[in-house]
Parts: structure tokens; sequence; C-alpha cells
């Protein structure tokens, strides 16, 4: 680095512990320096060889890097910067290190010495081993051009609190304590109070304390008492209301923007004038605006503020007004509309638009209060200009801003749908804050940017949900309102859409526990669309016949849970019904979705036959839900139409269930219901094994044994047309075989459960046990599956009598059409066809015909 003329110079000493100090002799004195000897011995001497302070952690107080700035010779034109650290001698014992920038005060200053906190250059105890004596020249231009690093901005209040000390008292000493005053503090209070306040300069110690009472340091920033003995305490309370006004608009200026006084003040009053001074000098332009709303301005001063020059001064000093100052002057613009002030009015309207940004909470506070807000309308693309130049100056975007800049283009009528900053910002946004702007945008009837800011929602959705998203659903209806307006919208996305991506933000894409969603959400969880979507959205059959009972549990529209039943294929539906685990209510809703269900292709009405062939065709579901015959045959009907698609015998004797399939399905024991279910949809050929069937379970069902029931239902002999014989005379011999007559220990009315009357808990005669009944206010549903299926009447004990009568008549027929051949049909031998009884003992009938 090249050393520029004597007053741009700046030299480096550093003093430690040594066996061998430069200017001779032991302990802490000069162990580096860019000084030659005689200067050095000058500088020595001034520093006290090092001492001249002492860092507070060798009067036991906390270890800290102190630093500090102060001024020697007659006239004070000397400076030194230090830099003090903790560090140890030879034997251990708690010493320090001092590295003292020194040269011209005019460049060696306090200001430097703020600036340099945290410059590289330092020496350290470390970095001191292995050094040697000779340090660099440095240059006082290429120290003052350096910037520090960014730091958090002062807390401004903080900032008047100290001034109010200085401003009260402004030719003493002062003292704080590092814990209130620290190092961004304390240069924000040197830079505004320099060269303006009190005759002594503004030199300090940070850390550290004088140790010679001759040494004069205007503040001193220590943990020791000692130190701070004697002086003014900074941040003390008690001022004068004119004094903490002027030291609050002290605070609020920027440093750089002060003119410094001829000769600083000695005395309160000379500088509350110069504040004031100050703070007038700033706000020129609001001064002429000032007139102009109290119409006292003048031509001249109306021309200068419109014009190009005086606009553009105002929006600067706009920019530094405090906020609540600012939403005044607004507020009075918006009272005045002072005419012919086209510029001013922009001006005044972009400044509004900046504060909305960069001081979004203040904004706020006011519009959930209901208080006048920070507004002036401007048009759209001057607005969109502003937010576009704060943005791209931005570091770092918090939610403060995100708000403040959504908030302001919705008010400056900026398309919060096209324009790419605010998309930009947006995409940044959680989804619980862009569902809430989609239900306000909704609310205000913007539903193009509440579409806007759902589906950008979306695309950001994580696999397993988000926890605000529940939260907020769960608070506001599901989000049935916003949704509901959003319909209204032509090119929205359908409502069960809808529901589908605030789902998918809220749990995922695919939900294991739907119930566990709809209890969460609540009693707002009543909108169709959000249940079919649920349904959509969950993982399998056994999960969404959950959501469809937990749906009828709720009474909802029957349509609805039929709805989310017919969300689950039929072979799903019919295999989960038969494990018995859902309530005996789904079942009635299952079957209507069945009634209305066609196969497409005959080998899926082949498969289902197979699964409902595998399962008895629910049998154990149906006879436990149902307790009436009718609607235990009307259930069955259901399932054996799904598995068969059967016609009307009464239109084509050949329609129907045929008698290959009946004697496929009616293996085991089953029940009447379903036998006669089965006869009623029966063709012709299978109506007479149909009803060998239902009289064997009945005749077992009173008592008669399987050999009699067997010779009973004993098939009839088939017949050739033979000669006439005359009768023989002599009395006809009984058969060998011939069963005696028995006495039927026939088991009490009603044993079997499918014998007829009603069982506890069944409904009166013209009752459907099926139809919940609708909630209070609820339309009529539409009558079941059940209503569009014939019913048979009642069955009771008269039930064999029928079924032998029409046996009777059916062998009787049978056996006339065979003895009534044709006249021309030649003679052959009679044929006589017998079945040999078993035993069955409630086994599945045989071929007995």
């Amino acid at each position: 680095m090249t050393v520029g003329t004597a007053t741009d110079r700046v030299d480096q000493i550093v003093f430690a512990w040594s066996d061998r100090l430069l200017l001779g002799g032991s302990g802490l004195g000069p162990v580096a320096t860019s000084l030659p000897s005689d200067d050095l011995r000058v500088w020595s001497g001034w520093l006290h060889g090092g001492d001249i302070a002492v860092g507070q952690w060798l009067d036991k107080a906390p270890e800290c890097v102190a630093f500090g700035a102060l001024r020697f010779g007659a006239r004070g034109d000397h400076g030194a910067v230090l830099r003090l650290t903790p560090a140890q001698d030879a034997n251990g014992r708690a010493t320090q290190l001092v590295h003292a920038l020194v040269g011209p005060s005019a460049a060696v200053s306090p200001q430097l010495a703020l600036r340099l906190h945290d410059w590289p250059g330092w020496v350290t105890p470390q970095s001191l081993a292995g050094r040697g004596p000779e340090l660099a020249g440095l240059h006082a231009g290429d120290l003052a051009a350096r910037r520090p690093a960014p730091s958090a901005p002062v807390d401004t209040a903080r900032l008047a609190g100290l001034l109010a000390c200085v401003l009260a008292n402004p030719n003493e000493a002062y003292a704080g304590e590092p814990g209130s005053v620290d190092g961004g503090l304390l240069e924000a209070l040197i830079e505004r109070v320099d060269g303006a306040a009190g005759d002594d300069p503004w030199t300090f110690l940070w850390g550290a304390g004088p140790t010679a009472r001759e040494t004069r340091v205007r503040l001193v920033v220590s943990d020791v008492r000692e130190n701070r003995r004697g002086r003014t305490h900074l941040g003390a309370a008690g001022a004068a209301p004119e004094v903490e006004r002027a030291a609050g608009l002290l605070a609020a200026m920027p440093a750089g923007s002060l003119t410094r006084p001829a000769r600083p003040a000695r005395d309160r009053s000379t500088l509350l004038a110069w504040i004031e001074h100050e703070h007038q000098r700033r706000f020129t332009m609001l001064a002429h605006l000032r007139q102009i709303l109290d119409g006292t301005a003048d031509a001249a001063a109306r021309e200068y503020l419109d014009g190009a020059e005086g606009s553009a001064r105002l929006e600067r000093e706009l920019a530094e007004v405090d906020t609540a100052e600012l939403a005044a002057l607004l507020a009075r613009w918006r009272d005045v509309e002072p005419p012919r002030l086209e510029r001013t009015r922009r001006a005044l309207g972009r400044a509004a638009v900046l504060r909305n940004l960069t001081d979004f909470p203040w904004v706020q506070a006011r519009i959930d209060a209901d208080s006048d807000t920070l507004w002036l309308d401007v048009a759209p693309g001057e607005a969109e200009r502003v937010i576009r130049t704060w943005h791209a100056g931005l570091a770092e975007i918090t939610d403060a801003h995100r708000y403040g800049a959504v908030y302001t283009a919705l008010r400056s009528r900026i398309d919060v749908t096209t324009d790419p900053t605010i998309a930009e910002i947006i995409t940044t946004m959680p989804s619980a804050e862009l569902l809430g702007w989609c239900a306000l945008l909704a609310e205000h009837d913007d539903l193009a940017g509440a579409l806007h800011f759902l589906h950008v929602a979306v695309r950001q959705a994580t696999p397993g949900g988000d926890r605000d998203v529940r939260d907020h659903l769960a608070a506001n209806h599901a989000f049935q309102p916003t949704i509901d307006r959003l319909a209204r919208l032509p090119e929205a996305d359908p409502p069960k859409d809808l529901y589908r991506y605030v789902l998918i933000l809220g749990y995922g894409r695919v939900i294991s526990d739907p119930v566990g969603v709809v209890s969460e959400l609540g009693a707002g969880a009543t909108a169709e669309p959000l249940w079919t979507a649920l349904a959509e959205l969950t993982a399998g059959p056994r999960e969404r016949l959950a959501l469809a009972a937990a749906s009828a549990a709720r009474h909802a529209p029957q349509g609805l849970t039929v709805a989310l039943v017919r969300t689950v294929a039929p072979a799903d539906l019919i295999i989960e019904l038969d494990r018995g685990v859902h309530p005996p209510a789904l079942l009635d809703f299952a079957l209507r979705a069945l009634h209305a269900y066609e196969p497409g292709t005959a080998a899926e009405r082949g498969d289902l036959r197979e699964i409902l062939r595998g399962r008895g065709f629910l049998s154990s579901a149906v006879e436990a839900s149902y307790p009436r015959i009718p609607d235990r045959m009307s259930a069955y009907e259901v399932l054996l139409r799904l598995a068969f698609a059967p016609g009307d015998r009464a239109a084509d004797a050949a329609a129907g269930i045929t008698e290959t399939d009946a004697r496929s399905i009616l293996g085991g024991v089953p029940s009447a219901s379903f036998v006669w279910a089965v006869l009623d949809l029966a063709s012709a050929d299978a109506m007479l094994h149909i009803l060998c069937t239902d009289a064997r379970l009945s005749m077992h069902d009173h008592g008669v044994s399987g050999p009699h029931a067997d010779r009973v239902l004993r098939a009839p002999a088939v017949r050739t047309r033979e000669p006439v014989v005359a009768a023989p005379t002599a009395p006809p011999v009984p058969p060998q075989n011939a069963i005696p007559p028995l006495l039927f220990n026939l088991p009490p009315e009603n044993t079997r459960a499918d014998a007829g009357g009603p069982e506890p808990g069944a409904g009166q005669d013209g009752e459907d046990s099926f139809e919940p009944v609708p909630r209070s206010g609820e339309p009529a549903q539409a009558p079941g599956w059940k209503a569009r299926l014939p019913r048979p009447p009642e069955v009771r004990r008269s039930v064999l009598v029928l079924i032998i009568a029409v046996l009777t008549v059916l062998l009787l027929a049978t056996t006339v059409r065979a003895c009534q051949a044709p006249d021309d049909a030649e003679p052959g031998p009679a044929v006589t066809v017998t079945t040999t009884p078993t035993r069955p003992d409630r086994t599945p009938p045989g071929d007995t015909e």
C-alpha cells in the first residue's frame, strides 16, 4: 500500500507484554510499529506504553474486545484508534494486547474507529506470534472508504433515549453500560452529535476505562462502576417534553443529511434550535405542501412544488417522514383535493404505495382497527413500477413484505394474475396464507384473483399435507363459503375439483383415514362435492365405505351416501360387505348402488356372479339387516339380477334364471327368502326344481324326515302310450316298499325366521325398513331400489299346503301330457323311473324330478 502525504498517513503500533520491547526494557510496551523510533517514543509516551486504557476484564468484569478513539496534542490535532484484546504474559497472568492506529485527528477519528470494528488487519495475540517488529504504514483514504458489514437496523426509540440525555446536558462527559449502549447505538449517537454538542470532541472507550485522570474521554461505556463515576449516565429518564421531541426528530433524521453548525452548541436551547432548523430544512417541500393544504401557499410555491424538481424533492422527503405523519398528510389531501397539482398528487400516491410496502405492519394495524388507511389512488402502472423497484432492492423478503406487496397490488388495481413481480412474491407464500388471500379476494368478489391464489397454492402442495392448511379448513367451514363463490366464475373448476385442491393441500394426495378428516373438519363439512372429492382421494374401498358409513351416520342426503358407495367398484363392494365390519345400514345404500349398476361385458357379469356365489349372495348380511321377508327377497333379487340379468318368464317362458344356474346357487341350506327370490326370477323350466327345494326345506323345518321328503318329492314315471287292457279282477296288492303314515311332530309356529311373521324389531305391515327417515326440513327421497321390485305377500304356515298343491297340479299335468300321445304313435314298452330315497339331514336337495 502506498503511503501518501503526512496528513494522509496512518501508522500502527502494537503494545504487548514482552521481555524485549522496541524502546528497551520488558513488560507492557511497543513490540511492533510502522513509526521511526523518535515518533514511536512520542506516541508511546502519549499512550503510556499501551497502558492509557485498561480492558474491563482486568477489573474482573466480563471479557470482551474493547475499542476506542482518543485525541492528543495541545490542540487535539493528533488522534489514535485503539483495539484492546485479552492476553496473557509469560507467567500466564491476565494482561492485554493493544493495537493502535495513530495519525492526524482529521483522519484518525471516532468515526474511523466505529467503521473499523470488524477490520481484518487488527493484530491479535495469536497473529502476533512469529510476526516481526515492522508494520506497514496505512493510507487514511483507504481506511475511510471501507464499509463495515451490514448490521441490524438501529432502534430509533432507544437512540432517542440516549440523545435526550445529551441534549439535556450537551457539554458534559457521559457514561453507559455495554448492555444498553451497543456498537450500533454508539455509532448512531456519535454520528449525530459529534461536532454539534459540546466543546470537547466525542472521544470514547467501549469495554475499557482510562487509567489517568488527565486523559479526557467524552464517553466511557464499561461494566466497571469506577469507570463511570462522575459522568452523566446515558439513558436516564425525565427529560423535558421539548427535549424528548427534539431527540425523536434527530433520531429519525439520517446522519448523512445533517449540516453541522458553525460551532458546537454548549447549551440546550442552542442545540434544540439547530435540530429544529435541520428539521425544517429537511422538509422544505413538506412546508410548501402544508401551506397548500392550509390554503396559504402563494403561486410561486405551488408552481415550484408541482414542477419536476419540486415533486421529486417532495417524494424524497416523504420517504423520510414518519408513517403517521404521512398518513395525516394523505388524509388532508383527500379532504381538500387541491386543483391543478397533478404531479404533486402522483408523488403523494407513489409515496403511499412505497410506505405500504416498507411499513405494512403499521398499515395492517390500522386496517384491522378500521382506521384511516395510508392510501391515495394512483395509476396501476405507476404502482407496479414502485413495487418492482422496491422488490428488486430487497436482500431478503419477509412475511410482512409479502403481505404488503399483495395488499398494495390489490389496492392499486394491479392484475395479480399476470403481474410478474407479484407472481414471484406469492410463490414464496405458505399454502395456508395463500388460502387466506383466496378467501379474502372471493369475499370481495375478486373471483379471478381468488382462483389464481388457489391454483398457486396447489402447485406447491406437499405429499404429507400441511397442518396450517388443515387448521384453516377446520376454522372456515371446510372452505365451503369460498368455493361456493368461486363456483359462480364461468372459468372456475367444478366444485368437486376445488374441494380436491384444498384437501390435497391439507392432507396430501392419498388419504388413508377419510373418517378422521371428516371428524377434523367438523360440522362445516356438509357440501356433497367435498365428500365425493374426499372419496376420490381415499386410499381403498374399505376406507371409502367407512366414509360412506360416516355420511349415513350424519344423516346426510341419501343420494350423497349412494354416490359415495358408487365410488367403490361393485366387486370390491361385495367383498367388503361380506366382511361384515361395516354398519348394517350401509347395506341398503350399497344395494341402491348395485341396483343402478349394469356390468359392461358378459365377462364382468360372470366375475360378479362368481364373487356373489362364493359369498352366498351376502346371505349373512341380508338376513341380519332386514327382519321382513319381503325386504330380504328384494335384496336378494338385486344381487341375482346383477349376477344373471334374468328376463321375465311372463313374456318368455325361457327367460329367467335357468335350472342349471338355479342348481348352482341353491346348494347348502339356503334361506326361504333366497329360494323365493330365485323362484321369482326363474325361468319356467327351473320352477319345479326350485319349488321342490323349498318344499324339502319346509318339510325339514316341520319335522319331516329326509327319506319321507324324498318319497314325497319323487319324480313321476315317464310313460308311452299302451294298448288298453282290462283291469284285473283281483284286488291290488300294496307295493312292498310302501311307507306307513307318520305323525308329524311340527315345530311351534315361527321356529324358522323365514317362516313368516315379523320378528322382534321388524316393521309393521306397509313399513319400509330400508328407507332412512328424512331429517327435519329435508325433502323426501325418491323410492329406493326395493320400491321398484315386486314384493310377494307374507308367507305363513299355509306355505306348505300351497307348494304341495302346486306340485300336485304340475305332476298331474305332466302325466296327462305323457299319456295323450297321438293315435298314430307306435306302441312301445312301458318305462317306469323310480328313485331310491336317502336320508338328508338338512343337506342340499338332490335331483328329485
